[in-house]
């Protein structure tokens, strides 16, 4: 049977038939139209207009019997009722303005696999379209994670599908959280896999955004105990430097005036789960060029300046900012490939003036 064959179900029955709890409820989010601040200058600038997504998100707990989930299609489906489910509704990761639609009819055409992986008993899935990503993982992951767990004891599942569980800061984190490390599984990217009853948490926000009730838990699910690297204590400003893509190519140049700034300069890829929050928690100034380690600043009030390339209008850190009431600015910097330059003298006039 193709996928395309199996009929879809309006929206309300869907919700009626398969959320283990039909709460309507939206997600506290900012209301009001998805618009970006300004990036054509090469000054500092403040996302002045922007107020957060328009968009609020039902949250819940889809249970399909007899569920199939096809990895690197992200399609899911019951085999028992012979019903598939609306992409839009398992990944909130999208609205419908995005070329998804096109990706998603596509695989609707390919055949139910026949080599389905088999689990026994409840499985909770918690895969998303990029959750393999550190942003990704933080806002839509564990999203997923505070959806499941406002109902059900995670630990009650038989199995538990993540996205790279292999990755250190996966296992930091559902460790941080409680999650029984026995309980997690790993499968590919592309393995087709079916289960007695399949749980599918939604999204809490689309792609890009962030909800105040997922930073709000995430705050209190630090310890008090929690104690930072002696190393870092005391670094009340942080200077977050990349190692990969879009790093700051002038780096070397800027190092002395952050440091006679009193900045720490760090690699938050290098440090544990728990050190990076507290870094953030602790720091009132970071900067950093745009990059997964601003995801931390769920844990961030103070003040942020990201670094950005010409044009880019990825606006997540600012969408977390203004949840947490940050001080958020950006600098635009000239590009070099996936890379960026700082403008000197705008850099080094922000340091002193701060």
């Amino acid at each position: 049977m193709y996928i395309s064959q199996l009929p879809s179900i309006p929206l309300d029955e869907l919700f009626k038939n398969y959320s283990t709890k039909l709460d309507l409820s939206y997600s506290s989010t900012f209301k009001g139209d998805i618009t970006f601040g300004h990036l054509g200058s090469n000054g500092l600038d403040k996302f002045t207009n922007y107020t957060g997504p328009k968009y609020k998100l039902p949250n819940f707990v889809f249970k399909i019997p007899e569920g199939i989930f096809i990895g690197g299609a992200y399609n899911i489906f019951s085999l028992k009722d012979s019903v598939k489910f609306h992409h839009f509704c398992i990944d909130h990761a999208h609205n419908t303005n995005h070329d998804w639609l096109g990706y998603f009819e596509q695989h609707h055409n390919q055949m139910i696999p026949s080599d389905l992986l088999r689990f026994k008993g409840r499985t909770l899935l918690l895969k998303g379209t990029w959750s393999e990503a550190f942003y990704h993982f933080i806002t839509e992951t564990l999203a997923k994670i505070f959806v499941a767990q406002k109902e059900f004891d995670l630990n009650s599942f038989d199995q538990i599908i993540v996205s790279s569980p292999h990755m250190s800061y996966v296992k930091q984190w559902l460790q941080l959280l409680g999650i029984n490390s026995t309980k997690i599984i790993d499968v590919p990217a592309h393995q087709a896999v079916i289960s007695d009853e399949l749980y599918v948490p939604t999204y809490l926000q689309m792609c890009g955004f962030t909800s105040l009730e997922l930073i709000e838990w995430l705050n209190t699910r630090v310890p008090e105990s929690a104690i930072i690297n002696p190393a870092l204590e005391g670094a009340q400003k942080i200077y977050i430097s990349r190692s990969g893509s879009r790093r700051l190519l002038n780096e070397a140049e800027l190092k002395k005036p952050l440091i006679e700034a009193g900045y720490k300069i760090v690699q938050l890829e290098k440090l544990p789960i728990l050190d990076q929050i507290l870094l953030l928690k602790n720091a009132r100034s970071v900067i950093a060029p745009h990059g997964a380690g601003l995801s931390n600043l769920v844990f961030s009030h103070g003040k942020i300046l990201e670094l950005v390339g010409k044009g880019y209008n990825n606006t997540c850190f600012a969408d977390i900012s203004l949840h947490t009431k940050s001080d958020y600015q950006y600098l635009v910097c000239d590009e070099s490939q996936s890379n960026i330059i700082a403008p000197e003298p705008i850099f080094k006039d922000y340091l002193l003036n701060e």
